[in-house]
């Protein structure tokens, strides 16, 4: 990751700050499990990506990912993965 792409990521503001349901671009589901603390790492959010259902009522798991607090999945640039808002949260 270069120096302008942490930059840009410590400038955009917080979507991911608990544990909970969220929405990506794409329209699916994603559920963060937990949010790490590690000064060294920049993708702290650690969650499943999901499918949404089609005919059968029940969200399929895609992969376990992890994500910027501002819900950037990659340092890049914006992605269709990117969390774009909360749907709800866990309470644990």
């Amino acid at each position: 990751m270069t120096d302008n792409q942490r930059a840009e990521l410590k400038s955009l503001k917080t979507i991911i700050d608990t544990p909970g349901e969220y929405e990506t671009r794409y329209g699916l589901r994603v559920k963060i499990s937990g949010i790490a603390s590690d000064p060294n790492h920049m993708f702290l959010c650690m969650g499943e990506l999901f499918k949404s259902p089609s005919a059968n009522p029940h969200w399929s798991s895609i992969k376990m990912e992890t994500w910027h607090t501002s819900g950037r999945i990659s340092a890049t640039g914006p992605n269709s993965y990117d969390v774009v808002r909360k749907i709800c949260e866990t309470k644990y």
